[in-house]
């Protein structure tokens, strides 16, 4: 690629230097999160404490019974002393000793030469920014960007210089100005002169977390103590017993801590994009976000893509014109309209897509959702230029780079196990069936997306009923949204019930916008689920205007057409569905053998149920792996697992000795599961046709 010169919008005007330092909640936070590590490094020097007293005493318990009774056997039962409470003092210190690499075997380093164009970028923002130069950049595959380092204990008191990496992926999701806000938010998490205390506290969780789960060097230690010599095998046995207890009192701590630092790290983030904000725009780190959400279903389409096709020896030409590709359909299948190559994800559709009435700060949770990230950025309102060229644009010896990251994504595959490139006709027309398997005429606007359609009377050809003055496009636009929005009230209502239940412990919620104490969640599941009764409701008058919109329109000949495609559809799906509901009621009924939880009583239900409809299942089950339909959405490894299980002769049960076989309840229920998932799809491809025929009639 020919170098050439880019213009690098400039941040907001006139950005006010105070709003890049950390927010009063920011400061909060860290004041919770510092204290939570006071509380605990003081528990820890206590425990320090007592493990050094407990060296003394048997240094002096090994010295004294070497004296009194001066035999070898002695003498090597005070080494073994000695031992254990050096092995406990180890313990609680080895985390000087712990060096935490991050792994760069999927990374690959790139130079000021290589990459002109990009450096310059992030020169621009290190300066901007008043943080240092990364130590090296690196180039990853996925839609991903990060700043690493390799950290130790020592990381607390010796500046570490970090790295950037930089996702191929990301990079070619985005425009110009979002990779400049991706990257200046990475930056703001290192922002030298705001945010050393969330590093230091940083710090210290690794140091926590060392102790309670790194211990495997710990206990090989301890294993080659234990080896040496039978005496100091119990030595061995009564370290790893204080150790548990350490463990133990340590644990109880570290999740009140843990929480403190979840609540800190929000604010990170927050104060991150308010850093990005500052030198990128507001609007730019939005729509940057709203991109990589798009962006990774579309990556993680191709990367599901080849694992399947793998098995039969192909594999990936080049995953990153593929992941392009199967961009535009997941824009297309999402009705987002794309220019430059990249969906646009500002207006109504993308707005719809985003939307949860309700929204809460979940306590464990370490990164704020989209929306509340959203309203923070929207809240500063710091506009800047857009630069809508593509950011891929940046990048030198692109083809080069997608050659070498498509085939690091096999580097774990046996060379046996891999066979023939991938034709990307082939992937296309794979990746279009898989994304857009669900799509239905965009006419239809959303309006039937993800549902069963409502049953009414339906009108003889040729009787005579009154045009709508609505167009059909019109109202397929007006109405399109209610079912989205009809799952967004029922999301809601599951929210709350749990808030209401206490299942989520938080004090406050927003619902639509409006904040409420959880002492309203149960009010408000009422008056959710009126109105969601009334959208149901409404909703099924909607189908019937929908379908008579149409009918009105067309010739008595098609009326018949339509007027069988919805027959079809009903009794179709009506016949699937409570095929359906029958093997839901099996599965049910083995679900206590499944969790190991059963009585007799339950027993003997699950086996009455099972020998009344194993042979009929077993039946079903072989019909419906016959058809085409099964092979597109189950794996070989599945369809072989269901092939052995129609060939089995399973007892499932013993009543009599008040048992059941694991096993065996389990191939049931994967049986049962995947005839479900066959079933639903032959529901929906008939429920797909009948309204692909309603489309074609307009």
């Amino acid at each position: 690629m020919t170098s050439r010169s880019i213009s690098y919008p400039a941040g907001p005007p006139s950005v006010n230097p105070e709003l890049i330092k950390p927010s009063k909640s920011y400061a909060e936070e860290a004041a919770k999160a510092t204290n939570a590590i006071v509380l605990f490094v003081m528990a820890y020097l206590g425990l320090i404490l007592v493990a050094l007293m407990l060296v003394a005493v048997c240094i002096v318990a090994a010295i004294v019974l070497v004296y009194a009774i001066p035999r070898i056997i002695v003498f090597i039962a005070g080494l073994g002393l000695v031992g254990f409470g050096l092995l406990t003092f180890f313990f609680l210190i080895k985390f000087v000793f712990a060096n935490k690499k991050t792994d760069r075997s999927e990374m690959l380093e790139v130079t000021e030469q290589e990459q002109p164009e990009l450096f310059s970028m992030v020169r621009q923002l290190a300066t901007e920014i008043q943080t240092q130069f990364p130590k090296k950049i690196y180039f990853v595959a996925d839609v991903n960007a990060f700043v690493f380092y390799d950290s130790s204990f020592w990381s607390m008191f010796f500046p570490v210089k970090k790295n950037l990496a930089i996702g191929l992926g990301l990079v070619q999701s985005l425009n110009i100005s979002e990779l400049k806000a991706v990257i200046a938010h990475e930056f703001g998490h290192f922002s030298q002169k705001t945010m050393r205390q969330g590093s230091y506290i940083y710090q210290f969780n690794q140091v926590i977390h060392n102790l309670l789960y790194e211990n495997e060097g710990y206990q090989g230690l301890l294993q080659a103590f234990a080896n040496t010599h039978g005496i100091f095998a119990i030595m061995a046995n009564m370290t790893v017993q204080v150790v548990k207890v350490i463990v133990e009192i340590m644990q109880n701590m570290h999740g009140w801590i843990n929480k403190q630092n979840l609540a800190l790290s929000r604010e990170m983030e927050f104060h991150a994009d308010t850093v990005a904000a500052s030198v990128s725009g507001s609007n730019n780190l939005v729509s940057s976000l709203r991109r990589l959400e798009v962006a990774n279903v579309a990556y993680q389409n191709i990367i599901q893509y080849y694992n399947q096709v793998l098995p039969k020896k192909e594999q990936a030409s080049n995953a990153f014109v593929d992941h392009r590709y199967s961009l535009q359909l997941v824009a297309k299948s999402n009705r987002l309209s794309v220019e430059n190559g990249l969906p646009i994800v500002n207006g109504p559709v993308m707005e719809q897509l985003l939307g949860q009435r309700v929204m809460y700060k979940d306590q464990w949770a370490s990164h704020p959702s989209l929306k509340d990230r959203e309203a923070n950025l929207n809240a500063l309102n710091l506009e800047a230029p857009v630069n809508e060229m593509p950011a891929i644009e940046l990048i030198q010896n692109q083809a080069e780079l997608e050659k070498y990251f498509t085939d690091l994504l096999y580097q774990g595959v046996p060379v046996e196990n891999k066979g023939v490139f991938l034709d990307e006709t082939q992937v296309r027309e794979a990746l279009e069936k898989k994304i857009t398997r669900y799509d239905l005429p965009e006419i239809f606007a959303g309006f039937y997306d993800q549902r069963v359609v409502s049953t009414f009377d339906l009108p003889e050809p040729g009787s005579n009923h009154p045009v709508s003055d609505q167009s059909v496009a019109s109202f397929f636009l007006e109405n399109g949204p209610i079912p989205a929005h009809i799952q967004r009230t029922q999301d809601a209502i599951n929210v709350l019930t749990h808030i209401a239940e206490g299942h989520i412990s938080i004090p406050t919620f927003d619902l639509d916008g409006k904040r409420y104490p959880n002492t309203e969640a149960s009010n408000l599941v009422s008056r959710l689920t009126e109105e969601l009764a009334k959208s149901k409701e409404n909703l099924i008058a909607l189908d019937k205007e929908a379908f008579m919109n149409i009918f009105s329109r067309i010739s008595e000949e098609n009326q018949s057409k339509l007027i069988a495609a919805y027959q079809e559809m009903y009794f179709g799906e009506k016949e699937l569905l409570q095929k359906m509901d029958k093997y839901d009621e099996i599965f049910n009924a083995i679900l206590p053998l499944l969790r190991e939880t059963a009585g007799t009583e339950e027993l003997v239900q699950a086996e009455n149920l099972i020998q009344s409809n194993e042979a009929e299942l077993k039946e079903e089950l072989k019909l419906r792996l016959s058809e085409p339909l099964a092979a597109e959405i189950l794996t070989a490894d599945q369809i072989a697992s269901l092939g052995e299980f129609l060939e089995s002769s399973y007892t499932y049960t013993s009543v009599k000795g008040n048992d059941y076989f694991v096993d065996q309840i389990h191939a049931l229920a994967f049986a049962l599961n995947q005839l479900g998932l066959i079933i639903g799809e032959m529901a929906f491809e008939k429920r797909k046709k009948s309204l692909r025929i309603q489309a074609e009639l307009l």
